[in-house]
């Protein structure tokens, strides 16, 4: 992390920049967040991790950084992979259908990041 200073230093730097570059630092620094986040993720907090994923990638794409979002939602799935892999009865829930600890981690979070997946191969193929 940078210090308090380094950070307003940038902000008056970037005043006179186009609005974007304040935005991409702001994203940046979102994204460093979220991979320290995902180095500690157990429990609930992976839940949060997931949809920092998202949020990141809604964030990058429209603003021309797909290789940013697209590394956001892998992430994302092989975070999931992870977790899923050292829970009970995980064969009992394939990838995408349903989260075989909906306490934890939601059914709709399991299945939008198992369509993600399904997506992201399909685009490989082609």
């Amino acid at each position: 992390m940078q210090p308090k200073e380094s950070k307003e230093s940038l902000l008056r730097e970037n005043r006179s920049k186009k609005p974007f570059c304040i935005i991409n630092m702001l994203l940046n620094n979102t994204i460093e967040l979220s991979k320290k986040m995902q180095d500690t993720a157990s429990g609930n907090n992976i839940r949060t991790v997931l949809i920092t994923c998202i949020i990141t990638a809604c964030f990058e794409n429209p603003h021309g950084n797909q290789d940013t979002a697209s590394t956001q939602l892998q992430s994302g799935i092989a975070l999931l992979q992870e977790w899923k892999r050292g829970e009970r009865d995980a064969a009992r829930y394939p990838m995408g259908f349903s989260s075989p600890a909906p306490d934890v981690i939601k059914d709709y979070l399991v299945y939008f990041f198992g369509r993600l997946e399904i997506v992201s191969v399909s685009k490989l193929d082609n």
